[in-house]
């Protein structure tokens, strides 16, 4: 969906093993995700238009709206509320779940880096600096390798918390400097007032749409996951809920193919858009309206493009992993057989998103953001819907997906609707031709 350093993953295992890429848990999706989103359109923005003072003063407002959301998480996270809400989720009687509470609350003193990072990485992509990110992912995932040999042994799953929060830190550090060298920060303390003040504001206003998205979002991806678990529990067949389990994990590991294109099309469209309207000046009979210029189309056009082939090789690797090679995840046959039946829903799933990503992008960059939240919302009710009427008939794993398949392809013909009814539809002259 949308781009985003951090996205839903199954839960960790709590015998002692670890995953690989870890992730804030859950809550920091929709509380915190939107500030990368919205910080990358205001940089953008900014620098279309040649005002750098503008750029630092929006980045500087992120970080302050990062420490400020991360803050409170952490908070949250570290007073009693934190234990009583995850006792809501799982009975405080687990076994486990003492040391869940453990992890919870040392993954939570990363709330604020993990935003941080976020504001920071959306910063630099935004400046088309991508050496910054790629250099922080690789410290911080050295860190990572090097603390989980060093502290899980010892500290099993509170060490490889512990593990992921430094290696976060290392990440804030990495980015953090480049920001400061590249000049893409606030320098005195007077400009940081000044962005705490009305572009704080702004941040919040321009992010509650992407929040109410994001939220939805955040809905429909638990809902998937509680079909799936209800049906297969209701059956008894524990082999499709196997490999549910790992086919979010696939989804999870190649959606970020069609979440990239949403961040391209934000940094990159801002700029041609601007370059539309100062040409547009040149033209007094032109029409303003909500129509992209020749630039910017072609951006757009690009990024559709783009889609089709990045999102259809995406999805054809991810569905042909799981049904011609199942035996790199189980040794089980009706697992495999499970995984082999449902691979195609997955693989569809990730084509769809990529176009979706490709038209949401565009209605960011084109400050569509409402429409955008109100659409996510209203599938969102209908979909969780769907859901549980698919729980409620206890039926296959494929049928579950099958509704999964469903909401992608809902969203993506409403924003390709939505973007050709205003980004790419016809100019018109304000005054008729003689």
């Amino acid at each position: 969906m949308f781009s985003s350093v951090s996205y839903p993953t199954p839960p960790a295992e709590l015998n002692g093993e670890r995953r690989t890429r870890d992730t804030p848990p859950l809550t920091v999706l929709p509380a915190g995700t939107f500030l990368g989103i919205v910080t990358t359109g205001a940089v953008s923005r900014a620098l279309a238009t040649g005002d750098e003072g503008k750029a630092t003063t929006a980045s500087g407002a992120a970080c302050v709206a990062a420490l400020t959301v991360g803050g409170l998480l952490t908070a949250v996270a570290l007073s009693p509320l934190g234990p009583a809400g995850l006792g809501a989720m799982v009975p405080q009687t687990t076994p486990g779940f003492e040391a869940a509470v453990a992890y919870v609350r040392i993954r939570s003193i990363a709330f604020v880096p993990a935003l941080l990072i976020m504001v920071l990485q959306s910063t630099s992509l935004a400046r088309r600096n991508v050496r910054a990110p790629l250099k922080a992912a690789g410290l911080s995932g050295a860190a990572n390798l090097i603390g989980d040999s060093i502290l899980v042994p010892t500290m099993g799953l509170a060490g490889a918390a512990l593990a992921t929060t430094l290696a976060q830190l290392v990440a804030l550090i990495g980015l953090g400097g480049d920001a400061v060298s590249g000049n893409m920060l606030p320098k005195k303390p007077k400009q940081w007032l000044e962005s705490a003040g009305r572009p704080f504001r702004q941040i919040f206003t321009k992010g509650a749409p992407v929040v109410a998205a994001l939220s939805a979002k955040t809905a429909v991806l638990l809902s998937l996951s509680y079909a799936a678990a209800s049906s297969a529990a209701k059956n008894g067949n524990l082999a499709d809920l196997a490999a549910h389990q790992i086919l979010v994990g696939l989804y999870f590991v190649f959606a970020p193919v069609g979440d990239a294109l949403s961040q391209t099309v934000q940094t990159f469209l801002p700029r041609s858009i601007v370059a539309d309207q100062l040409d547009d000046a040149k033209n007094p009979a032109l029409k303003k309206s909500r129509a992209l210029g020749p630039k910017s189309r072609a951006v757009v056009k690009g990024a559709v493009a783009a889609a089709v082939v990045l999102g259809g090789l995406d999805a054809l690797i991810a569905a042909g992993i799981p049904a011609f090679l199942p035996t790199l995840f189980t040794r089980d046959p009706a697992v495999a057989a499970a995984l082999r039946r449902t691979a195609p829903y997955l693989g569809s799933a990730l084509m769809v998103h990529g176009l979706s990503s490709a038209t949401e992008g565009t209605m960011l960059a084109n400050r569509d953001a409402g429409v955008l939240g109100g659409l996510y919302a209203v599938d969102a009710a209908v979909v969780v819907y769907a859901f549980f009427a698919a729980a409620a008939a206890a039926g296959p794993v494929t049928s579950v997906w099958r509704v999964f398949l469903g909401y992608n392809m809902l969203r993506c013909g409403q924003f390709a609707a939505r973007v050709c009814s205003t980004a790419l539809r016809r100019r018109k002259d304000a005054v008729p031709a003689p």
